[in-house]
């Protein structure tokens, strides 16, 4: 599932370029070691944000799933979602207002 993950966060760079995640993020998926902490349970999560239209963010993220038994086969969820961003508060006013007409 990790594998799954660094493919997809591939893919997004081919598609929108360099991630548009807050620089200081130590869980990002493109900062190196951030795999192998997750391959060797140093880390249980990681994601990776992009600008993938002017209010449209494409957000990768991974999870380990956490059990009471951390010896078992660990369960992953892996997340792709595309949301609108909502940053710029009067410019999505703007937007609402546009498409309802007014």
């Amino acid at each position: 599932m990790i594998q799954l993950a660094v493919d997809l966060v591939e893919e997004a760079q081919e598609q929108y370029g360099e991630p548009s995640t807050y620089p200081g993020m130590n869980n990002r998926l493109t900062v190196d070691g951030v795999t192998d902490a997750l391959k060797n349970g140093e880390m249980i999560s990681a994601f990776e944000e992009w600008n993938a239209s002017e209010y449209t963010l494409l957000a990768v993220s991974i999870q380990r799933e956490l059990t009471a038994q951390k010896e078992t086969t660990a369960s992953w969820y892996i997340e792709v979602e595309y949301r609108l961003n909502l940053s710029d508060r009067e410019e999505w006013n703007a937007i609402v207002e546009e498409a309802a007409g007014a």
